[in-house]
Formats: structure tokens, C-alpha cells, sequence
């Protein structure tokens, strides 16, 4: 075998054998919730945000417990219509899906919610927000 063949063939094992061994420095999940010096990062409670809260036009927001650290968000529309969906806490907020899209209720200041003067506010989009009355 030419030296520049078994040279191409070293290097190729050797980088391989790197890129597949774990590295010091990340440990496994495994010793991640072995060790208490590495705990897992918990999840944010959004519990402060339990309970019901109005928008324009008669929506209101229902948010409860789900479960498993997770939320259930009611939105009603009117009388007669209401979507439920289950809400993931986040660093940013409660993530859930809604029509194929991915959104965030998160936590607003009373403007960016549509509701002036107001102060405990929740947005999903810059045009449905919430606030406690």
C-alpha cells in the first residue's frame, strides 16, 4: 500500500474513532441525572398564570393543570365555540400548537397585549392577548 494510501486511511480512523468517542467534557444523560453536581435544568412553573382571563370582543383564556407539568389552555371565542390545547412550559413561555403553527403564550405588559392601562397581561399573538380583570 502507497505511504500516502495508509496515511489517508490512519487519518480517517483516527478522526472517526474522536468523533464517535463521548467527550469529557458532555456527560451522558445518564450521569447527568446521576449526579447532583450536573443537575437536569428544571422547567419553568407557569402556575402563577392558572386561572381565567378576559380579551377583546368576549374571549376569555382558561389556563389549568394538565398533568405532567403541563398546561391546558382553553380559549373561547363566543358562547358556542372554544378550542383546548395543551400547553408546554418553556423558557419563553407555554408553547402549543394551534392550526399547524407553533405558538408561545407568554407573559405581556398591558400595551403589548391591546389592553392600555392594564398590567397583568398574557399574549399569544400581537393581536390576542389577555389580562386579568
Amino acid at each position: 500500500m502507497p505511504k500516502s494510501t495508509s496515511l489517508a486511511a490512519a487519518i480517517f480512523v483516527l478522526v472517526t474513532a474522536t468523533a464517535c468517542s463521548p467527550s469529557a467534557e458532555e456527560p451522558s444523560a445518564g450521569e447527568n441525572a446521576a449526579n447532583p453536581a450536573n443537575p437536569a435544568p428544571a422547567l419553568p412553573s407557569y402556575d402563577g398564570w392558572l386561572g381565567t382571563w378576559t380579551g377583546e370582543d368576549g374571549q376569555v383564556l382558561n389556563l389549568s393543570p394538565a398533568g405532567d407539568g403541563n398546561y391546558s389552555i382553553d380559549i373561547r371565542s363566543s358562547l358556542d365555540t372554544h378550542s383546548l390545547y395543551i400547553g408546554i412550559p418553556g423558557a419563553e413561555g407555554i408553547g402549543f400548537n394551534r392550526g399547524g403553527q407553533r405558538l408561545v403564550l407568554r407573559e405581556a405588559t398591558g400595551a403589548e397585549a391591546g389592553f392600555e392601562g392594564k398590567e397583568d397581561c398574557l399574549v399569544i399573538t400581537r393581536d390576542e392577548g389577555f389580562c386579568r380583570d
